[in-house]
């Protein structure tokens, strides 16, 4: 159905994005630093998801009540949620831009 082909559209649109914005990227020019680029994508990419996460959080306790926590579907929904957003925030900190001393430390 038309239906069929519209989501599967949007789904290879969803899959492909990344995979062009990341090659745009590092094709631009052969004498940029790699190095800063992969830092830059990484710290928006992780504030990104940690907006992400913060707004799904908040929606969830203010539809809480309403959402019914009874189901094991919607308790493991929002415990991924919530893992999700303790990862996001994990990977923020840990961001070359806010401070090297994760990186020393590895390197």
């Amino acid at each position: 159905t038309s239906e069929t082909i519209a989501s599967a559209i949007l789904l290879g649109l969803m899959v492909a994005g990344p995979f062009m914005y990341g090659t745009a990227v590092f094709l631009q020019r052969a004498d940029m630093n790699m190095t800063d680029v992969v830092i830059s994508v990484h710290f928006q990419t992780s504030c990104v998801g940690l907006i992400c996460s913060l707004l799904f959080l908040l929606m969830a306790l203010v539809l809480g009540p309403q959402w019914g926590c009874r189901s094991p579907l919607k308790v493991l929904l929002f415990s991924y949620g919530l893992l999700l957003g303790v990862y996001s925030a994990a990977i923020f900190i840990a961001s070359p831009q806010l401070g090297t001393g994760f990186c020393s430390a590895y390197n």
